[in-house]
């Protein structure tokens, strides 16, 4: 199997990026702080007063950006929790807040093996679908998530594999 229709423009790169999108890898990332950073929130009312509220981060303080937070944010999402693959075909890349997808983080930071990891989960679904039917187990109709060392993993899924046999 070739790389390239695994890895460009093919509906199972927008499956795994949804996958990724709507379960990421982990569930949250930390960055220290290098330099002063100051936050200044919009106009709120605090005891009928209109204020604002100033956030300040310093050097050695440590920041903890919510992945799976931000990737079920309404605010960039319509309809976050709808299955749409198509949200990332190349056309709709422009209607993506910068930093409201990164399930594998960000910038010089992000992880080192996110294309290999990428690639080696589409090969194996892509032979797991060409050699293979699946059905979901009896019992298991409906798939749980749980937390698990700050990762998100199914609970107790059980999938029926039976291989495609030629005749």
């Amino acid at each position: 199997m070739r790389g390239e229709p695994v890895t460009k423009g093919s509906y199972l790169h927008l499956l795994e990026t949804k996958k990724h999108w709507l379960n990421p890898p982990a569930l949250s990332t930390e960055r220290y702080c290098t330099k002063v950073y100051k936050y200044v929130t919009s106009q709120v009312e605090f005891d009928f007063f209109p204020c604002y509220l100033v956030l300040t981060i310093r050097p050695g303080d440590i920041v903890q950006l919510p992945i799976w937070g931000l990737h079920h944010n309404p605010r960039h999402w319509p309809d976050p929790e709808a299955f749409i693959p198509d949200r990332f075909l190349p056309k709709n890349k422009g209607n993506i807040s910068s930093f409201a997808h990164m399930p594998f983080g960000m910038g010089p930071k992000n992880c080192l093996a996110m294309r290999f990891a990428l690639m080696e989960a589409k090969v194996a679904l892509a032979k797991l679908l060409l050699g293979t039917e699946m059905e979901l187990a009896q019992g298991h109709e409906e798939v749980t998530l749980e937390r698990q060392g700050g990762l998100l993993r199914s609970k107790g899924l059980n999938i029926k594999i039976k291989p495609i046999v030629e005749e």
